[in-house]
């Protein structure tokens, strides 16, 4: 005589069928189309991503994929201000107090172009994704670097002004492709004389793959450098010496989202003025006078104030390091508004957290 459980056998493998059947069946019915998926990793941070790279290839080919990259990259905040005790010293953006000593120039895309103060040697470096990628060796007289994204070939190329003390203290300038150019290259500049002791670069924007350099001098013959990065081409344009009552604190300021301009403060107003076209070096006709009468709470701030254009109509302004301040140019007011705790300063980081990685990057030691 079979056993109870011999004779209940056939119907356990059955209903074991059939439970695997609708086990599968059901997870059929919870898969989520491909299209929500990648949606939904474009909304994650880059802590997450760089897990679930992991969980199968089709997402580790995803999350790596250049468009993924992109689309993940704008879909994430771009603006910050922290606060630093260390009187207005750049801070180290590695934890490891051990870790050597950086200056941070710019930020793009989520990566940061930094100088090691100890063996001043540039590199770039993804904060989130822990990749760093050692720049070749520069000029000794590195007066001022950055880097911009050439949307046309979607690559990324740096460009750095140096003293060329051989050619009698004049300007010169080199710039480096990102996994083309295996060491920096010479590009043709106008002669620029530069006397460390009485000139300096004291302020610069990019705008459009195009960056602007104010150089200033001490017998007030201001003039703009416009480096095209893409054409790898310079121009000067001459500052009228009747644009400003005073070039010592004038600041250039993307108008319009695509314009170059310049803006200084007079009695509580601000003063733009537009340049046009920096390729026939014609400026605007018109001046546009802006009020701030927000400034009536803090006395003059002189070179301590920082202005940039966040959207356009609003304007950011950082006082003294101590202060910010969101400034609306339609509605004439002030929509946010912040201070520093006493002893710190504030720091603009207009960064994000990417996975960008460029040619050549590798893990940090």
């Amino acid at each position: 005589m079979k056993s109870k459980r011999q004779r209940k056998a056939p119907n356990s493998a059955k209903s074991k069928r059939q439970r695997t059947a609708n086990s599968a069946e059901d997870m059929e019915k919870l898969c989520l189309p491909y299209e929500l998926i990648y949606e939904i990793l474009s909304y994650l941070p880059v802590l997450s991503l760089l897990r679930f790279k992991t969980v199968c290839r089709l997402w580790r080919d995803t999350i790596q994929d250049q468009g993924f990259v992109e689309k993940h990259m704008k879909m994430q905040a771009s603006l910050a201000i922290a606060c630093n005790g260390d009187s207005g010293k750049t801070p180290n953006p590695d934890t490891d107090a051990t870790a050597e000593s950086v200056t941070i120039l710019c930020f793009l895309h989520g990566l940061e172009l930094e100088k090691c103060n100890s063996t001043h040697t540039y590199r770039i470096k993804n904060p989130s994704t822990k990749q760093v990628l050692t720049l070749p060796c520069t000029k000794i007289f590195v007066l001022i670097m950055t880097m911009c994204f050439i949307s046309t070939s979607h690559e990324y190329k740096l460009v750095y002004l140096y003293l060329d003390e051989l050619a009698h203290d004049r300007l010169g300038c080199e710039v480096l492709m990102i996994g083309i150019d295996t060491s920096w290259r010479s590009i043709d500049i106008p002669e620029i004389s530069y006397d460390p002791n009485f000139d300096k670069l004291k302020d610069y924007i990019l705008i459009n793959d195009v960056f602007y350099i104010i150089k200033g001098s001490e017998n007030g013959d201001s003039k703009l450098i416009c480096i095209e990065m893409e054409k790898e081409q310079i121009v000067l344009v001459s500052i009228p010496s009747n644009l400003f009552s005073d070039r010592d604190t004038i600041w250039p300021l993307c108008w319009n989202s695509a314009t170059l301009s310049f803006v200084n403060i007079v009695k509580q107003r601000l003063h733009v003025w537009i340049l046009e076209d920096y390729r026939k070096k014609r400026w605007g006709r018109n001046k546009i006078d802006i009020p701030l009468t927000f400034l009536k709470d803090f006395p003059y701030p002189g070179e301590d104030l920082y202005i940039r254009a966040i959207t356009d109509d609003i304007l950011l302004f950082i006082v003294k390091a101590e202060h910010v301040i969101f400034y609306s140019i339609k509605s004439a007011s002030v929509k946010y508004k912040a201070s520093a705790p006493p002893g710190k300063k504030l720091l603009f980081i207009n960064n994000r957290s990417t996975l960008v990685s460029l040619s050549g990057m590798q893990p940090v030691a």
